[in-house]
């Protein structure tokens, strides 16, 4: 089924023509089974060589009439509120959608809110650009337990990098983006991480260990506005409400975040080979 754990000695994955199934599959059966090893998934490096594999990124973008997934399939949202973007119990990150243009939702704000002091926080937009703000955080600080709110300005990047998640703001054209990068088990998410192919197979919505499937075609715009639902917030737990110590950041031009995606991948490939 495409499942793979990891430090298992018979690891290995079958020629697939389909990584949209195979990736369906592994999700199916490996978060049914096990919550824990819901991202312990892998992907053939290079196709010519199928005893090569590497970690899959789970991708999400939200923004320009879609939203991403780790498999690069995408889908329509229209909603406007305040969400829960990304979730662990040291961090909460927040998007406020607050426009509609051509019934496309964008995310026009984003707060963060950290739990944890013992923790190294990177606001930097490019390691190669030396114009960047890095705060540092490895005491307690003024820093703990405070929000911060983004207000991006065009072709600006800033990103949220921790050891194990990384998350990036990437505002093009007027259109905020994000993408959250997951480099370990050790979270849990609140949101819409879900794909929709389409080809119209094995399409699902996940969220919070819970998944529904069915193609893009079956699954009703009454499934969909539910599940967009079951992560916008109540009011009173927004971090977006202008608090006194919310922050507005702004950040050096970078290159594009889609640039820096293709060279995360390639580099990922490189270090595999």
């Amino acid at each position: 089924n495409g499942v793979l754990l990891k430090n298992t000695k018979d690891a290995g994955i079958p020629k697939n023509d389909s990584s949209t199934n195979l990736l369906s599959n592994a999700y199916q059966s490996c978060c049914k089974n096990d919550g824990d090893t819901c991202n312990w998934f892998y992907t053939q490096l290079p196709s010519s060589n199928f005893s090569t594999y590497r970690e899959a990124t789970l991708v999400a973008e939200f923004g320009n009439s879609h939203v991403k997934t780790f498999d690069s399939n995408k889908y329509s949202i229209q909603s406007i509120g305040d969400f829960v973007v990304f979730k662990t119990n040291g961090y909460i990150l927040q998007g406020r959608t607050s426009t509609q243009e051509n019934k496309t939702t964008y995310f026009s704000q984003y707060a963060l809110k950290v739990n944890e002091p013992a923790v190294r926080i990177i606001f930097k937009p490019d390691k190669n650009n030396p114009s960047f703000l890095d705060v540092n955080q490895t005491t307690p600080s003024s820093l703990s337990l405070s929000s911060f709110s983004l207000q991006m300005i065009d072709n600006y990047t800033a990103a949220f990098i921790t050891k194990s998640w990384t998350v990036e703001v990437h505002n093009d054209g007027g259109v905020l983006y994000h993408w959250v990068y997951i480099y370990s088990n050790d979270f849990t998410t609140t949101g819409l991480m879900g794909t929709f192919d389409s080809n119209n197979t094995n399409d699902f919505l996940f969220q919070n260990g819970s998944t529904v499937f069915g193609t893009s075609d079956e699954l009703e715009v009454s499934i969909i506005n539910k599940f967009v639902d079951s992560w916008k917030l109540n009011g009173n737990d927004s971090l977006l409400e202008g608090s006194p110590d919310n922050i507005t950041l702004t950040f050096p031009v970078v290159e594009s975040s889609v640039s820096k995606i293709k060279k995360l991948l390639n580099n990922t490939e490189d270090e595999a080979k």
